[in-house]
């Protein structure tokens, strides 16, 4: 859903808001992806409603931490989402992510390729691309085949809606792979990892407690 043009949204907000309203409430989305950000501005109430909302509803909310500036960027920022840091091919800190508590966990952001669309014999790939962005794609996937995956185990465990992201947030964490030189306080707890998270048992709902509404 485009609610602007660029990526910096303190001006389109109540945007935001709607757009997560339509897709919890009307599309029946279980995942949301945001790769934008409220650049050292102050976070209005509609974008604290809507993410309360998406939480109350049992929405993965996967926020990218922020890129070329140093504090994490909202939503990101809020509890109740999640917030995706960047790293390199080699298990380093990407310089350009964003970083700070407010990071759950990281995953690739740097020198990405994807499929060339040129018509020619032989396939191909574009020029690389960074960004935390990268990063969040990336962990939307994952919370969407956790879900899936999970699907019948997760319906069985969680009465609450929120039980859900909570769950998912824990498990992502906690199966995070730590990388022999790690700034935990900064890019989160490790690097996401797929198979870990799709395999780990899942948390029991009264070991669960929900996030303070942001």
């Amino acid at each position: 859903m485009r609610i602007c043009d660029i990526v910096w949204i303190n001006h389109a907000q109540p945007e935001f808001a709607q757009a997560v309203e339509y897709a919890v409430g009307t599309v029946g989305v279980k995942v949301i992806n945001v790769s934008l950000g409220v650049f050292a501005g102050v976070v209005m109430k509609q974008m604290k409603n809507a993410i309360n909302m998406a939480y109350d509803a049992g929405v993965i909310v996967v926020c990218a931490a922020g890129n070329h500036v140093n504090s994490v960027v909202a939503p990101a920022k809020l509890r109740r989402t999640v917030a995706v840091g960047g790293i390199t091919r080699t298990d380093a800190a990407w310089a350009g992510s964003s970083y700070g508590g407010e990071v759950d966990f990281s995953a690739p952001a740097a020198d990405l390729r994807r499929a060339s669309t040129r018509r020619r014999d032989k396939f191909g790939y574009g020029a690389g691309g960074d960004g935390t962005s990268y990063a969040t794609a990336i962990t939307t996937g994952a919370a969407a085949l956790w879900l899936a995956h999970r699907r019948a185990d997760i319906a069985n465990a969680y009465p609450q809606p929120w039980q859900r992201v909570a769950a998912f947030t824990q498990l992502a964490r906690s199966t995070a792979r730590v990388p022999a030189i790690w700034s935990p306080g900064a890019f989160g707890m490790g690097i996401l990892d797929i198979e870990a998270l799709l395999n780990a048992p899942l948390p029991p709902a009264d070991a669960l407690a929900p996030d303070a509404p942001v």
